[in-house]
């Protein structure tokens, strides 16, 4: 099990450092673990009401993450693919020392 269920009912992830932070040296993963909250598992709870997802409407570009634990370079691949059936204009980067993270990367 990667995540406990809090009493709140949010997530918080165990061993972030291995899943999440597993590209950074030993201070940054510290510092970033310090700061984790819990989120949300409810989908009612994040659900964007909106007529149409913005990535079918606006170019964007995925960065996959090729170190990343939480989601295997080909789950991305597959997520983009999805999106791209769909519609959307998306340009892929592979960053191939990048965790689930990149913006700490």
């Amino acid at each position: 099990m990667m995540h406990l269920v809090q009493k709140d009912g949010t997530l918080l992830l165990l061993e972030p450092e291995r899943y999440v932070f597993n590209d950074l040296g030993a201070m940054e993963t510290v510092h970033w673990c310090e700061h984790l909250v819990g989120w949300t598992a409810r989908a009612e709870d994040i659900a964007c009401h909106a007529d149409i997802p913005a990535y079918l409407v606006c170019p964007s570009t995925y960065i996959i993450c090729g170190e990343d634990q939480l989601i295997s370079e080909d789950g991305q691949r597959y997520m983009i693919s999805l999106a791209k059936e769909m519609g959307a204009t998306i340009n892929e980067e592979l960053l191939e020392t990048a965790g689930h993270d990149p913006i700490c990367s």
